[in-house]
């Protein structure tokens, strides 16, 4: 068999992958991606023999991909479309034909369009008016044109999210991107009950992401409208780039429009369910800081014995999971619990400790629920809404920046730097140590140009209580980097670069927690600088088991094949546990990524966006 059949025939069963590799679908993807880079890169046919072997040896170490493989039809149909959750590319025929497919599945073509919203400004209470929806061709704001990205034939769905107006038919519509043209218009068609001001969330899913989102307000008065004609609401840049990760299991998008809870469940299989929950009834900021000093208060308690502890936290996740999750997504959860693997939460809030959430549910009638916490449960990652761009699909570190102050009294926190300085230079990658770590060196790297695609800090934080923008990371020589210094040049570099950062910060005080404001700097970093995605803990670590929590999540990426930021983040997790169950460290971190998507330390020939 020449290695064209084979990677042909690779393509003809693509498809179906994702459901025969099951949980270890989004590791075998990236593998199979690097081994059709080395096919597309290869100069000799005995080069493309090998990467032949090595998909052949990858496909059959799954039983379920082995049989398959084994009864897959040789004949392959020319011209033939396979729609996949990568793309669409088509059935290869001849050797041309395996290589433009090989082009296609790592790198779709792409097109600019733009949203065009047009609705009343002013409407009559009761009466039906219509919120019309396109992707057109052209700019037609008048503004200066920026490119956005979509693939031609790519569907983009638009949700209509979260409002108190009434939604007459269904709140999901989808957009088809046409080659040449603007797309054929969709039309919601909704009523205000009563008089006031009202407020809708457009949502706009390309593949695995809200890539854009967008509010629309409309005033209801009792007299008839005046006739004052439709008003086209300002165009939003929908930034689209080809997501090239494996679909997550389940998205659940959560708004909190009007001050109620709204999940949207989007599952990889195409299924979509809108569910509604409670009213909030305390702010939400007032409620994130109560639950976070309660967690603090452990460091009070850790004279007792350590099983009393885990079972406050578990209280702590049970009691989250009744006041936050309503009947019908619990009902919901009892049906994909059993079946997904990686979850992604793209939320337009930054105060629900989702990680800390442990399902129990004794419905009467029902199998009692008494699960894991959701960080355990899933390989669990978050997102902002809205945001300059999707979580990166996949990070290759070329060059690394390690902030960590040699005056910050944290012992591991200097173990920590040696150990990934040491790894960087093993990998033959750039690094910059800047000593001293303080606000001039970190702020000239940020100002800078050099490309930098990792992050790692490594110090002492803190939480500004009515001001997240200014929660501080403490640098050498008593300075200080805050949410808000990101901006200008700083913020032009991190969305140039997308880089991971890891903000290993804590404070460690009487038995080692204390807040870290995580907050402000998500928001920062996610939804005005695009970085690819972002590690932190919600409050303060322990300094040993934070180090920890670092070394096992960088020897994951390295050593293991395949392994996504996800299964990096949950096996540093179960390590931190293991070391010490009744200790907070292993439930404090959050992940802000693509919850499939690969951190590859090693200079890389190709970047996939």
């Amino acid at each position: 068999m020449n290695p064209e059949t084979t990677i042909a025939e690779l393509l003809r069963l693509w498809p179906r992958l994702p459901d025969l590799a099951g949980a270890r679908w989004p590791a075998m993807y990236w593998q199979l991606v690097d081994l059709l880079r080395a096919f597309r890169r290869a100069a000799a046919d005995q080069q493309r023999a090998g990467v032949a072997i090595g998909v052949q040896r990858l496909l059959a170490s799954v039983p379920g991909v082995r049989a398959a493989w084994a009864a897959e039809n040789a004949v392959l149909v020319r011209g033939g479309d396979v729609v996949t959750r990568s793309g669409a590319f088509a059935a290869p025929a001849t050797e041309d034909d395996v290589w433009a497919a090989v082009d296609d599945l790592l790198q779709a073509p792409a097109v600019t369009r733009w949203t065009d919203v047009l609705a009343p400004g002013r409407v009559q209470v009761g009466q039906r008016f219509a919120v019309v929806v396109t992707l057109t061709c052209q700019d037609g704001t008048g503004k200066e044109a920026k490119p956005i990205l979509v693939t031609p034939g790519q569907t983009v769905r638009v949700v209509l999210a979260a409002t108190e107006l009434e939604v007459i038919g269904s709140r999901t519509k989808e957009l088809r991107v046409l080659a040449d043209r603007d797309s054929e218009p969709v039309v919601f068609f909704v009523r205000a009950p009563e008089p006031g001001s009202y407020r809708a969330v457009l949502d706009f899913w390309v593949d695995q992401h809200v890539a854009a989102s967008m509010s629309y307000c409309v005033l209801a008065v009792e007299a008839p409208a005046e006739p004052s004609g439709a008003t086209t609401q300002p165009d939003v840049l929908v930034p689209v780039v080809p997501v090239r990760a494996p679909h997550p299991d389940l998205i659940l998008r959560v708004t909190t429009a009007d001050g109620r809870l709204r999940f949207d469940l989007d599952f990889a299989d195409t299924r979509f369910v809108q569910l509604e929950g409670e009213r909030l009834r305390a702010d939400p900021e007032t409620f994130r800081y109560e639950l976070l000093r309660e967690i603090e208060g452990l460091a009070a308690e850790m004279g007792k014995p350590p099983d009393f502890l885990v079972r406050h936290l578990e209280k702590i996740g049970q009691r989250l999971y009744r006041d936050l999750f309503p009947p019908e997504l619990r009902r919901e959860y009892r049906r994909f619990s059993k079946h997904v693997h990686t979850l992604q939460i793209v939320s337009d809030e930054p105060w629900i400790p989702w990680e800390l959430i442990k399902p129990y549910d004794d419905e009467a009638g029902q199998e009692r629920i008494d699960h894991d916490f959701l960080c355990m449960q899933f390989e669990l990652a978050r997102w902002v809404c809205p945001a300059p761009s999707s979580a990166a699909a996949e990070i290759a570190v070329d060059a690394l920046a390690c902030i960590v102050p040699s005056d910050s009294g944290l012992v591991e926190a200097q173990r920590e730097r040696d150990d990934l300085t040491a790894l960087v230079a093993a990998l033959g990658l750039t690094q910059h140590v800047p000593a001293p770590a303080d606000l001039a060196a970190v702020e000239t790297l940020l100002r800078g140009s050099v490309p930098i695609q990792l992050w790692h800090f490594a110090c002492h934080g803190d939480v500004h209580a009515t001001s997240p923008g200014k929660s501080p990371l403490y640098l050498a020589n008593g300075t200080q980097l805050v949410p808000d210094d990101l901006v200008g040049r700083a913020q032009t570099h991190l969305k140039s670069d997308r880089p991971l950062v890891f903000l290993n910060a804590c404070r460690v005080g009487s038995g080692g927690l204390s807040i870290t404001g995580l907050g402000g700097w998500a928001n920062v970093l996610v939804g005005a600088c695009g970085v690819g995605a972002v590690i932190a803990p919600l409050w303060s670590v322990n300094d040993e088991l934070a180090y920890e929590f670092a070394r096992v999540f960088y020897d994951d990426l390295r050593t293991q094949p395949g392994c996504t930021i996800g299964q990096a983040v949950r096996q540093a997790r179960r390590h931190a546990r293991d070391a010490a169950p009744h200790n907070p460290t292993w439930l404090a971190y959050t992940l802000y990524a693509h919850p499939n998507a690969r951190v590859r330390l090693t200079a890389a020939p190709q970047h996939i966006a």
